[in-house]
C-alpha cells in the first residue's frame, strides 16, 4: 500500500483507475442580480479580494466568510473550488493513493489528509495474502 509522497508517482508509473476532485477552501461568490454596490463586503475583506466594481478575485479569496455574513442583501455566498485532484491507482507493487495540487493553490494540508483518508480506504479493502 502506498501513499502520496513527492514524486512517488514518476519512480511508480501508477495506472489511474479514478480521479476524485479535491475541493480546498471556499470562495465567495457574489450574485450580481442580488448586489446594491454598496460596498460593505469590500471593506470587510481582510484579503482584498474584492475589488472596486465588487468582483471576486478567487485567487485572493481566503474563503473566511465575512463578505457573506456582512452583506445586507444576501449576495453573497461561499462556493466550493475545485483545488487539485485525488487518485487512486495500481501500480506493479499494489494500490496506491495520491494526488496533484492546482498551481497556486494553497489548501496542501487538506490534500494531504485527504490523500491519508484514501489511502486508509485503500488498505481497509485490500486483501492481504
Amino acid at each position: 500500500m502506498w501513499s502520496m509522497l513527492a514524486d512517488m508517482h514518476l519512480i511508480l508509473q501508477p495506472e489511474i483507475l479514478e480521479t476524485i476532485d479535491f475541493t480546498g477552501l471556499d470562495v465567495a461568490s457574489i450574485d450580481e442580480s442580488l448586489c446594491i454596490q454598496c460596498g460593505k463586503c469590500k471593506d470587510a475583506c481582510r484579503f482584498d479580494a474584492i475589488s472596486d466594481d465588487i468582483t471576486v478575485n478567487i485567487y485572493e479569496c481566503g474563503g473566511c466568510g465575512v463578505c457573506e455574513y456582512i452583506c445586507p442583501e444576501g449576495a453573497v455566498s461561499m462556493i466550493k473550488r475545485k483545488a487539485g485532484d485525488a487518485y487512486i491507482s495500481k501500480t506493479r507493487f499494489g494500490p496506491m493513493a495520491h494526488a496533484r495540487l492546482g498551481i497556486g493553490e494553497e489548501a496542501s494540508g487538506k490534500l494531504v489528509s485527504f490523500v491519508r483518508n484514501n489511502t486508509r480506504k485503500l488498505a481497509e479493502n485490500t486483501i492481504r495474502i
